[in-house]
């Protein structure tokens, strides 16, 4: 049996490179080499080979045992609170605020801190850690003994107990042996799995993988350091893509030449003006989803469907200042991106999580303008991208 391991193993986490050429499960070698949880597997077989036994390539990509996630804040919402929060909009004269508004940015401003200034009132805002540890790799029972461990050693920075102490190094030492054994019960089985099956592998990844975020990424040429905050992770990842991912001549020419697109010239249809009303905002604002994520804004979906039809005409007249001027509000433009992996392997694409005040704008005028678009037949049949019930995907 021949094999060949390329790897920096100046720390136990490090791994980058493993090439294996043998008879055996192509998972053997990871499972001997004991480096780590496996988190990712991209497989990328050469033209000569069958199945997974003959010179499969793995880019691994080995998480550190300790992985927590910031906390973010959250409203307790209860009844109690709810009915007040209604009625806190209708006391305030918004005829006299947004009279003496002439500036988006002011305005959006002056509006989210009233808003959240009533919200604080009625609502505790608390703060909430990860529920589970990113470790998707590992099972439950272990992921509770680190969570353990973690909260032992944070005591003991507090007390400076030496009972504290030893009650962390012993239940550290506990949780070292049980991630030993998860590994090697679960790369067992999928080294044992991949003899029978070549895509255990890819099943196994894709079940593990598939909700998980992005753990800290091992920077290049460097030992024991990572790329923790999501900007930099995002610059990576966009930096790998630029230099990776580049026009194929062979495999990317075109299937068929695109047929031309006839619209209508613009001197005959124009664009009616947009006037939002408060029945347009209620509805909109009763499609809204209370679960989605609103970032790091903590004005949320939730809050607006509580407040419904009191928060239904401020909301009015800041949607149409903001058409009068013809600005789109700073605070608008920013949004937190998120990096989460697209199905099929280790590529990633960006999420960007906007501010609800700003999605609840951005859909008003995008109904307004697709309704235009398509009761004219501004669009082309071959438009596929942006639009309801056409996919993009073969």
């Amino acid at each position: 049996m021949t094999s060949r391991f390329s790897a920096s193993c100046a720390s136990p986490w490090n791994v980058s490179l493993l090439t294996y050429d043998s008879s055996s499960s192509s998972l053997d070698l990871i499972f001997a080499s004991q480096t780590g949880l496996v988190r990712g597997v991209r497989i990328i077989k050469p033209p000569a080979a069958t199945n997974d036994h003959h010179g499969i390539r793995f880019s691994l990509e080995i998480m550190t045992p300790k992985l927590t996630v910031k906390p973010r804040k959250i409203w307790k919402v209860d009844d109690e609170g709810a009915r007040k929060f209604r009625q806190r909009p209708s006391s305030i004269d918004w005829n006299g605020f947004f009279d003496l508004q002439c500036n988006s940015d002011v305005a959006v401003g002056s509006f989210q801190e009233l808003f959240l200034a009533a919200a604080k009132d009625c609502f505790q805002l608390k703060s909430v850690g990860s529920k589970r540890l990113l470790r998707p790799s590992l099972s439950a029972t272990t992921g509770e003994s680190l969570r353990k461990s973690r909260g032992a050693f944070h005591k003991w920075r507090r007390t400076k107990d030496p009972k504290d102490l030893d009650a962390w190094k012993e239940m550290e030492t506990r949780c070292k042996k049980m991630i030993h054994a998860d590994r090697y019960r679960k790369l067992r089985i999928v080294a044992g799995s991949s003899r029978r099956n070549p895509r255990a592998v890819w099943q196994y990844v894709k079940k593990n993988t598939v909700s998980s975020p992005i753990p800290p990424i091992p920077i290049p040429g460097s030992v024991d350091r990572y790329l923790v905050h999501a900007q930099d992770k995002a610059v990576h990842i966009s930096d790998v893509s630029v230099k990776e991912y580049v026009e194929c001549p062979v495999h990317c020419k075109e299937s068929q030449t695109p047929s031309a697109c006839r619209l209508t010239s613009p001197s005959t249809v124009h664009c009616p003006e947009l006037h939002i009303s408060t029945s347009t905002i209620l509805s909109n604002i009763r499609k809204l989803d209370a679960n989605k994520a609103a970032g790091s804004s903590l004005i949320t979906d939730r809050l607006f469907k509580i407040a419904g039809t009191s928060i239904i005409y401020p909301l009015s007249r800041l949607f149409n200042l903001i058409l009068q001027s013809g600005k789109f509000p700073t605070s608008g433009k920013m949004a937190d991106v998120v990096v989460v992996p697209k199905k099929g392997g280790s590529a990633f694409r960006p999420i960007s999580l906007l501010p609800p005040l700003s999605k609840l704008f951005e859909k008003i005028l995008s109904e307004h303008l697709s309704s235009f678009f398509i009761s004219n037949k501004l669009l082309s049949d071959s438009q596929y991208g942006f639009r309801h019930y056409r996919s993009t995907e073969m």
